[in-house]
């Protein structure tokens, strides 16, 4: 369960005014949630698990920043360790959260919290530690100094109460392993990755499984790499600078790193990794922006932009969702979630004009936040249970005329709206009347210059009768969300 924090050098590009414009409303497939603060003016994310919990950090009424755990409408303050700021940057299934907190001291620790309490998980022999993922089998992942005052860090792996000093790639004789090293994902089965020194100032990423850490090479030789995730096949994404100002996204597995290649441009960054080997972040394009890239079977794919000039992805599930930010028309950024084709503007909490999405479940729920001026609120996007939709049974007709003794097709059309979007509709679930679809086609039925659905139905198979009024329309988005929609019909008597 690797925390999704947005990329930072995206957020360079995308950091832009936060005037007050209105968002585009969001699919209705989402209720858009406003998870509030701890008394403060803000908050953020860090990472949602599969139960919807989420954790993240905000300011207080006092000013200060610390951990919290939000569930079920409710956002709790995880304390801190003594002192007056906490950080929780992951949680994984069984509800345990990781994270790091000033002490009274003042150092900085990581620290494990479960069941109403947060526990220091302490150092390597230094004076600071911070914990940067946890797995399912609570398994925690940090890097810590190892000597007080400056010195360098080391990953490091916490279990059964003990935290292990994972090494480095480079140590200097005879001073022992003082080269630097820094974890930054642990899969299920207990293999962890990060970045190390390897000699000088050059860095590479590594696999420490076993007791061993492997370095995992690079594309450039002369240059540094660095680690994205790991899933839970063992495969790595990061990302390689193969000549001072050119960097390339890579994949590596079974001992051996490949060259993502870009969108056409000289640098691209990998910032996730699913199940199935689809590798996702952003890249340069041909045209000079910055693009969306989901990269499988051997071809990076631009998901394009909401109508800006760039976006950039941060993470992808199991179900091949894809979440992250892209600028608008207008110059905003707004959140996005890509699926099946198709790139949909989650748009953003009432009121605030931006938004970004920085991770998503395997139900579909969706993290991220929302701003205005000044201000940020951690925010939700939860997959609805139901949606109303918008549907037009003969498209151009006002009474719906159904003579059910037809052998004939009658078209329903599923039509988008402010908020709905008709192209998340999976067709293959869509029954009319109790009835499954013959074909259907997008197009834009009602001349608005969004894309709508035209299904075509056998009339002999309607489950009506003589009487009936009206008809309902019913499906599932490819989110798994059920939809229905309702429209008058006339049932007329057989020629």
């Amino acid at each position: 369960m690797k925390n999704q924090i947005f990329p930072t050098i995206l957020l360079i590009i995308l950091l832009i005014s936060l005037s007050v414009i209105p968002a585009k409303a969001q699919n209705s497939s989402y209720t858009i949630i406003d998870l509030g603060t701890l008394g403060g003016s803000s908050s953020a994310v860090g990472a949602i698990n599969e139960s919807g919990q989420v954790v993240g950090w905000s300011t207080t009424a006092s000013g200060a920043t610390h951990a919290f755990l939000w569930e079920n409408g409710t956002m709790t303050d995880l304390g801190t360790l003594g002192g007056t700021e906490s950080y929780a940057v992951d949680i994984n299934d069984a509800g345990q959260v990781v994270g790091r907190s000033t002490t009274a001291s003042g150092d900085l620790h990581a620290f494990l919290w479960e069941n109403g309490m947060m526990t220091g998980l302490g150092t390597l022999g230094g004076n600071e530690s911070y914990a940067v993922d946890i797995n399912d089998t609570g398994q925690v992942v940090g890097s810590s100094s190892i000597f007080y005052g400056s010195s360098p860090d080391h990953a490091f792996l916490w279990e059964n109460s003990a935290m292990t000093d994972l090494g480095a790639l480079y140590s200097y004789p005879p001073y022992g392993n003082y080269g630097s090293s820094h974890a930054v994902a642990i899969n299920n089965p207990g293999q962890v990755v990060g970045t190390s020194q390897t000699g000088g100032d050059q860095k590479d990423p590594f696999l420490w499984e076993n007791g061993v850490m492997i370095d995992l090479g690079n594309l450039g030789e002369r240059y540094d790499s660095f680690v994205a995730d790991i899933n839970d096949q063992g495969q790595v994404v990061g990302t390689s600078i193969i000549f001072s100002d050119t960097e390339h996204a890579f994949l590596w597995q079974n001992g051996s790193m490949t060259d993502l290649g870009t969108l056409g441009d000289i640098y691209s960054i990998a910032s996730d990794v699913n199940g199935h080997g689809q590798v996702v972040g952003y890249s340069g394009t041909d045209l000079g922006e910055t693009h969306a890239f989901l990269w499988e079977n051997g071809t990076m794919i631009d998901l394009g932009t909401l109508g800006g000039s760039a976006s950039g992805a941060s993470m992808i599930n199991e179900r091949g969702q894809i979440v992250g930010s892209s600028l608008v028309e207008s110059g905003e950024e707004h959140a996005f979630l890509w699926q099946n084709g198709t790139m949909q503007d989650l748009g953003a909490l009432q009121g605030y004009c931006c938004s970004r999405a920085v991770a998503i479940n395997e139900q579909g729920d969706i993290i991220g936040s929302s701003q205005k001026d000044a201000s940020e609120h951690a925010t939700l996007w939860q997959v609805a249970s139901e949606v109303s939709i918008t549907i037009d049974i003969k498209p151009g007709s006002m009474i719906n005329p159904i003579n059910l003794q037809s052998k004939g097709v009658i078209p329903v059309a599923v039509l988008t709206t402010s908020e709905f979007d008709a192209t998340t509709l999976d067709p293959s679930t869509v029954t009319f009347a109790r009835t499954s679809a013959l074909r259907w086609v997008q197009t834009d039925i009602d001349a608005d210059g969004d894309v709508d659905l035209l299904f075509q139905f056998p009339v002999s198979k309607l489950n009506l009768m003589s009487t009936s009024t009206e008809a309902s329309l019913t499906g599932k988005t490819f989110a798994v969300v059920s939809v229905t929609g309702t429209d008058i019909v006339t049932i007329v008597p057989p020629r």
